[in-house]
């Protein structure tokens, strides 16, 4: 029994992987072939793209001010000249 739960959260993993893969990768272009693939692999690849929006929104603005703070420190405060690193 414990053998047969392990085949299936594999085979699980696998179905829905495909999917997510898909949708991250190729976006618009990749869910329609998701979609010929199958039902699973159509909605995984679609959620797949929304998560990768939803994700993206917060994550942008907080990479960007990381990697360019003192660019933007430079930009609104006269006479900075201190590097960040």
């Amino acid at each position: 029994m414990k053998y047969l739960a392990q085949l299936f959260v594999i085979m699980l993993f696998v179905l829905l992987g495909e999917g997510l893969a898909i949708g991250n990768a190729s976006h618009a272009a990749g869910t329609a072939k998701a979609m010929e693939m199958g039902p699973v692999d159509g909605v995984m690849s679609s959620l797949a793209i929304v998560l990768s929006g939803i994700f993206t929104v917060p994550v942008a603005p907080l990479a960007i001010g990381m990697f360019f703070r003192d660019v933007i420190y430079r930009q609104f405060v006269p006479g900075h000249r201190r590097i960040f690193l």
